[in-house]
């Protein structure tokens, strides 16, 4: 199997020259439908604690990229197994993979305020927007010129309204905006944001929260829950049977709390999961995963469920949150964010001593 070409960020981001506030990157957005790939950089950025004021989108721009040997003579789904030489860099210029990059400046005043971009979905000229910030609990909704149109859904108790929200998708089965409210709701919403229907509380003992969803038919919903034992951390649910009809993918509790990007992305109709510690990338079928793809790092290559992980004792929460993240650190990679388009296979990653860079 021939190799391909991906590149890794030559510098950490927090040494990138120039940010820009308030911007969009609209032909990168339209050409590249996960987005998860876009507003998890932002997340990587605050995470970095690197100053953005009150901004609707951040984009290292000025960037350099390290480029490895190549062969592009095939698209990235005619790779089972994509191999990767972290050894041998090479440079390239960001407009080497994209044509033209277009700032938009979203409205903002007393009443339009984003605290932070934690998930956004272009759809129909439009830029729908969850801000998680601070107990904000709001979707806002921009058009493609960046003027803001209307919030969708509120905060409360009552009919329509929801308590807290983790995630968003605009289903394809339905055409609706679906809100995901954490303790197991599901509230859908029509794109101008009328109100059309709140489900039945999905969780219960077994299934203690739902984190992200995805819709994969018109009746199964696939949901990520990371706080269940045994630690499955999928669940496909039967919306109108109102049951879970299968769960899988097991992961070692020591490994839980240290994933923060949605593991679900979509490529032509088709989603996609993966983990921060799994070198494969999976389909979401509609009864179950099909592995879809490999990343090989050569003899950097591990196994996490082959890993055996120190206990601590007698730590407090945080305490033992720094050594485990102090051990993880020392992994020669993790894969912490992923997504693909038509040319390019794309993912974030965390190299050895918390080293950040980008695999395309």
């Amino acid at each position: 199997m021939n190799n391909q070409s991906y590149t890794i960020l030559s510098h950490y981001l927090k040494e990138t020259s120039v940010f820009f506030s308030k911007i969009k990157l609209k032909q990168l957005l339209s050409s590249h439908p996960d987005r998860n790939f876009l507003y998890a950089m932002v997340n990587v950025l605050h995470e970095l604690k690197i100053p953005t004021k009150t901004v609707a989108f951040v984009c290292v721009f000025c960037v350099l990229l390290i480029c490895f040997s190549c062969n592009r003579s095939r698209s990235p789904s005619d790779f089972d197994t994509i191999q990767v030489d972290l050894t041998n860099p090479q440079r390239a210029s960001l407009f080497d993979y994209f044509k033209h990059i277009e700032l938009i400046p979203l409205e903002t005043n007393d009443d339009v305020v984003i605290g932070f971009l934690n998930k956004i979905i272009y759809h129909q000229n439009k830029y729908y927007i969850l801000d998680r910030h601070r107990g904000n609990n709001v979707i806002l909704v921009f058009c493609d010129t960046g003027k803001f149109q209307y919030n969708i859904g509120s905060q409360g108790s009552g009919p329509g309204e929801y308590i807290l929200l983790y995630d968003m998708i605009i289903n394809p089965f339905s055409g609706n905006i679906e809100l995901l409210c954490p303790i197991g709701f599901i509230h859908s919403y029509d794109l101008q944001g009328n109100h059309v229907r709140s489900s039945d509380r999905i969780t219960n003992a077994y299934l203690r929260a739902i984190h992200n969803l995805v819709a994969v038919n018109e009746n199964t919903y696939v949901f990520k829950s990371a706080f269940n034992h045994p630690y499955q951390l999928l669940f496909y649910y039967d919306f109108y049977e109102k049951k879970i009809i299968h769960q899988e993918y097991e992961e070692n509790s020591f490994l839980r709390g240290f994933s923060f990007f949605c593991p679900f992305y979509e490529h032509l109709g088709q989603w996609y999961f993966y983990r921060e510690f799994d070198n494969t990338t999976y389909k979401l079928g509609s009864y179950s995963l099909i592995k879809a793809f490999t990343w090989d790092f050569g003899r950097f290559n591990y196994d996490a469920n082959k890993m055996e992980f120190p206990v601590f004792q007698n730590l407090s929460s945080r305490e033992e949150y720094n050594k485990r993240a102090e051990f993880l650190n020392q992994l020669p990679y993790r894969i912490l964010v992923q997504g693909q388009n038509n040319r390019y296979i794309m993912a974030q990653i965390m190299l050895s001593g918390g080293k950040l860079g980008n695999l395309v």
